[in-house]
């Protein structure tokens, strides 16, 4: 109550108009007013008239925003207002409240209500029932959940897949569209086996952008002839013909009659579609057979051609799944949606860089490493340890690093198709594994110089964007080159430019040449470099962010990248860094482009390896 007295007495001295009196309620139902327990009737004037309306104190309040009620239904169906009379004012989750003025923050939000009363009144804010028409739509009696994948970029009427599914003691209604992959993320995504249910005849309905469709509003219920009027007033001539030549086509042998499912989508003004559903059954005529008692295939006449009598319309509120609004509902890149990454190495950075590129949406993903996941290493990889052991016929086995990987995404990401190659890179170069031309980008994280000059001659004849990354000993920093983008100069070669008189040696390094970093805790079979899974996973968030940038060509060139870390370990150990450690983080990123060797025998005019 104390709360209540401050706010009362804050409210007595504060120079305001937006209300004239007030009155307090005490002990008013919570299930009525969304938990409060006390609220406060206030005299106000809107649009020069007189009205009421009652304000709600949650029981956290300063600390939670006022509610704001019509209860009295002066002001009709205007849009941000629900069937309780409650008013949808503003979204607070970022809002800083100064709690020691309970008063300021109750008139502050009333201002924001009486704006939001006057617009609804006025007209001026019409078109957000339309905006909010999902909203609506599924508040309908009898609303069902329709879990729909549907490209609504596709501005076409077409026949989608629709199942109807048992789960446990309830129904499952699935929509996707036509393509291939799609039934295996079903079954992870919503661990359903379709086979166990049957088809409907289900058509998305693209609908013209009329000036405002209004939704169901309160308690309102869409029926048949509602329903028909929106889609034969909304849908285009060509759409028509289209949904015609569907319609007029006999129902396969794996599809149900008596029902069909339409899904219909309507462009929003600022982009995006509203996306709604309807499910009509029919009434059950039996098989039509021919004189000869011979079944006659399935010649079910829409409803929206002719209405048959006994016709039943249950509205769906459609839950979306496609890759596409995942993608944009995270903040990620949709345009990354079809690419095909390579990735070599799957260890501690490249594991990591996998399960971020598939997270970040990439249609495929190759893997290539012939190593296998070991018990050693799920203390810095992306793995755990539910991965290491499998059982076989000759007892427990290991698995290999890519198979794994390939079962973890599946079960995590299944839009990611991945494809695992557990093999050395020279075998894979040697039998040609892969189709080259599909491939967007390939990232190399395997540590052996050797190796990567190898692949990145083999990379820059065959003109692909390519990244290669690792990471430094004892927490120093790690890097990331990008090579062969956009026919540039700089790659990784250019790292190995000959010095007259002295060995090759990786110019980006911080750790001066010629050091042993590898340490052994049971013999020369368990050497390891070490680093900690914080310096693995830093590089792999350093490649994979320019691996993105290089997809959707916001990155042009090819720079080195290179983070720095605490030298504190590196040094106790008796270590020496080069004079590149000693750059500043805004120095290194400043000198990326500046380590291209102008007689590079890769990426320039110098001597050519072979």
């Amino acid at each position: 109550m104390e709360i209540l007295n401050s706010l009362e007495q804050e409210l007595e001295v504060l120079d305001q108009t937006l209300f004239h009196r007030y009155e307090r309620i005490d002990d008013i139902d919570p299930k009525e007013f969304r938990g409060c327990r006390v609220a406060y009737d206030i005299e106000v004037t809107i649009n020069g008239k007189q009205a009421k309306l009652r304000v709600g104190i949650p029981p956290r309040f300063p600390a939670e925003l006022p509610d704001f009620y019509d209860i009295e239904n002066l002001f009709g169906s205007i849009p941000h207002k629900e069937s309780d009379g409650f008013f949808c004012y503003t979204r607070n989750e970022s809002l800083i409240l100064d709690e020691r003025f309970p008063g300021s923050i109750l008139v502050n939000c009333l201002e924001k209500v009486l704006k939001l009363i006057e617009d609804g009144i006025n007209g001026i804010n019409r078109i957000d029932f339309f905006k909010e028409f999902e909203v609506y739509w599924r508040r309908q009696k009898g609303c069902g959940t329709l879990f729909g994948n549907i490209n609504t970029e596709l501005n076409y009427v077409r026949q989608l897949d629709f199942w109807v599914v048992p789960v446990e003691e309830g129904l499952a209604m699935i929509a996707m569209e036509k393509e291939e992959g799609l039934t295996r993320v079903v079954e992870s995504l919503f661990k359903v086996n379709i086979k166990d249910g049957h088809k409907v005849r289900c058509i998305y309905l693209p609908l013209e952008r009329e000036p405002l469709l209004l939704p169901p509003l309160y308690g309102e219920l869409w029926d048949f002839k509602m329903l028909k009027e929106v889609v034969l007033s909304n849908l285009s001539s060509d759409n028509w013909k289209r949904f015609r030549k569907i319609t007029r086509k006999s129902i396969p042998g794996d599809v149900s009659v008596g029902g069909e499912c339409v899904i219909l989508g309507v462009p929003l003004p600022e982009g995006g579609h509203v996306l709604f559903g309807s499910l009509m059954t029919l009434p059950n005529k039996g098989k039509l057979r021919d004189r000869k008692g011979r079944q006659m295939p399935d010649l079910q006449i829409h409803p929206f051609v002719q209405k048959p009598a006994g016709i039943k319309n249950y509205p769906l509120s459609i839950k979306r799944w496609n890759k596409e609004h995942l993608i944009e509902r995270t903040g990620g890149e949709a345009s990354i949606i079809d690419k095909h990454v390579v990735i070599v190495g799957t260890g501690a950075v490249g594991g990591e860089i996998t399960v971020r590129m598939a997270k970040a949406g990439v249609k495929k993903l190759t893997l290539i490493d012939n190593d296998t996941y070991s018990l050693e290493n799920i203390h810095r990889h992306p793995l755990g340890s539910e991965h290491v052991y499998i059982k076989s016929k000759k007892g427990i086995e290991v698995k290999d690093k890519v198979h794994a990987l390939m079962d973890e995404l599946n079960r995590k990401y299944p839009f990611t198709s991945v494809e695992p190659i557990p093999k050395r890179w020279d075998r894979v170069e040697k039998e040609g594994n892969i189709d080259w031309e599909t491939v967007d980008l390939v990232i190399v994280a395997i540590g052996s110089p050797n190796i990567e000059m190898g692949i990145n001659r083999f990379l820059a004849y065959k003109n692909i964007p390519t990244i290669f990354t690792w990471v430094e000993p004892l927490g120093i920093g790690g890097h990331a080159i990008v090579s062969h983008n956009n026919n540039r100069n700089g790659c990784y070669q250019c790292l190995f430019k000959p010095e007259e008189g002295d060995p090759l040696m990786n110019r980006s390094a911080f750790a001066k040449p010629n050091q042993s970093f590898t340490k052994a805790i049971t013999g020369c079979g368990s050497t390891f470099v070490p680093y900690s899974f914080l310096d693995s996973e830093r590089t792999a968030i350093l490649a994979t962010e320019i691996a993105i940038k290089t997809l959707i060509g916001q990155e042009e060139d090819n720079p080195l990248l290179s983070w720095k870390g605490d030298q504190n370990l590196f040094i106790k150990n008796g270590f020496l860094t080069t004079r590149r450690f000693d750059f500043s983080a805004e120095e290194l990123f400043d000198k990326r482009y500046l380590y291209k060797d102008p007689n590079c025998p890769v990426c320039s005019g110098g001597r050519k390896m072979s």
